[in-house]
């Protein structure tokens, strides 16, 4: 079991060279998890899954990660497994950002206590985030530190251009690696506006963590008290940078933080956990159309000879694409009436209280 004082390999931050402490939108959250369950699970935890996020699954047509069946859902987990009597006796849960994102951070903690306790679930990935809208820290600030030996505890690290767009350009910097070469932490500080396309204007400090460390981490912090859940979070990321300067005999020892990580290190007990984003697949599915292909659509609108006609082409295409609709979108469609379902029972539980 972890302990206050030893996050299996994460400690307690070092201390900083600055005594200020103020006031900062700093928020923190879990962004990526991913393990496995054995395979008598596989029934009770896409069940459990179902109900947590008003989400349902689709088999795909082809197997992922050397297991020979997978499921999809409409939000985007991911769960693949082996029939009875396969080579495997597990199988591979993967809740991405966008899916956990949905939840609360208090129902996020929920459904790691869940997935281990009830379920046995063994971490293999586990994402932990801080966006820093000060953009106080930065990618150019951690690769200077990395290039002059000024950080520890990572034996590579690697400096890019970053963004979805060539109008939002940022920059990127990766310590460590991933995978079986890494040591199991592996951090990556990015401009969030650059490669959210706008929607996020922030600096992403994320540490995925994996091996020991995700299977001992997670079942911490899920079950810790919630009140000390965010401070956890920023604790863990923290403390996965060794800050190190050079004696006069050459040899590396301990340093203070610098400035810029230790505002988010003395700041932790103010950084706040973020908010869940209320995003269903189908507002997902809207808002991609608005942002994508609303353009397209006045083009033809404008370019056709009368309104009816253009009408007409639009429905046209409408019934033509409920007739080419495949099982993930008619799972989207009933995944929504699910969540509207539950909406309004809410509403109605709520009215009766009062």
């Amino acid at each position: 079991m972890i302990t206050r004082n030893d996050a299996q390999g994460f400690g307690v931050p070092q201390g900083s060279n600055t005594g200020v402490k103020k006031p900062n939108p700093l928020e923190c959250g879990i962004d990526w998890i991913a393990g496995t369950v054995e395979q008598i699970q596989l029934t009770g935890v896409m069940a459990f899954l179902c109900q947590t996020f008003s989400d349902e699954f689709v088999e795909q047509r082809n197997g992922i990660h050397f297991y020979t069946r997978s499921y999809r859902s409409a939000l985007g987990i991911l769960v693949a497994s082996e029939p009875p009597g396969g080579t495997r006796t597990d199988c591979y849960i993967s809740i991405p950002a966008g899916v956990l994102g949905s939840l609360s951070p208090r129902k996020v903690q929920i459904l790691m206590k869940q997935l281990y306790e009830v379920y046995g679930f063994r971490c293999s990935r586990l994402d932990l985030k801080i966006d820093d809208y000060t953009k106080t820290v930065t990618p150019s600030k951690a690769w200077e530190a990395f290039n002059n030996d000024g950080i520890s505890g990572f034996k590579s690290g690697h400096f890019h251009s970053s963004g979805k767009s060539r109008k939002a350009l940022g920059e990127t910097v990766e310590l460590g690696r991933r995978g079986s070469k890494g040591s199991g932490k592996f951090l990556r500080i990015y401009d969030k506006f650059a490669e959210s396309k706008g929607a996020m204007d922030c600096m992403r400090i994320e540490l995925e963590l994996s091996g020991d460390y995700s299977r001992n981490i997670l079942p911490y912090l899920a079950t810790i008290p919630f009140e000390e859940f965010g401070h956890w979070i920023v604790n863990i990321i923290c403390s996965s940078v060794t800050f190190v300067k050079r004696s006069e005999n050459g040899r590396l020892r301990d340093s203070q933080m610098l400035d810029w990580w230790a505002f988010i290190a003395e700041g932790r007990e103010k950084i706040t956990l973020c908010r869940e984003r209320i995003m269903s697949s189908i507002q997902a599915s809207e808002r991609w159309i608005h942002n994508q292909v609303a353009p397209t659509i006045a083009t033809l609108m404008n370019a056709c000879a009368t309104e009816e006609a253009f009408w007409k082409m639009f429905w046209d295409a409408i019934l033509d694409g409920e007739r080419r609709m495949q099982p993930r979108h008619h799972a989207m469609v009933n995944a929504e009436k699910t969540r509207r379902k539950m909406k309004v029972t809410l509403k109605n539980e709520r009215e009766d209280e009062r």
